[in-house]
């Protein structure tokens, strides 16, 4: 009973997460850590293959800018992930830049594969 109570909860869990960031920031703020410790129990309670972490950002400035800061919202999830206590060996770290923005492109995705 036990373990089928556990399966559920699994299954009930977000398939990806958003971590907000202010504009022109690469600082996590609370909503975005609050965010990322929720990702990191998911995760630990899901044991993924791979975590996906990809930054973005908005299509203001240059796009050398914007994939800069991109990545570095990306590394900075990706090490809020581990210090939470998910084995950075399966974290996946990307930018985009500004590709695929939304209307808000000041986030960075987490998603489990496998």
């Amino acid at each position: 009973a036990l373990q089928e109570t556990e399966q559920t909860v699994v299954a009930a869990l977000p398939e990806s997460y958003l971590v907000p960031f202010e504009s022109g920031s690469d600082r996590l703020n609370a909503v975005g850590l609050n965010v990322a410790t929720a990702a990191s129990r998911a995760a630990r309670l899901r044991t993924p293959a791979r975590i996906r972490v990809i930054g973005y950002a908005d299509p203001s400035g240059p796009a050398r800018l914007n994939e800069a800061l991109s990545l570095q919202r990306a590394e900075n999830v990706a090490a809020a992930l581990a210090r939470a206590g998910v084995t950075p060996e399966v974290i996946d770290v990307q930018a985009r830049g500004a590709a695929g923005a939304v209307e808000d492109g000041r986030r960075v995705e987490i998603t489990f594969d496998g």
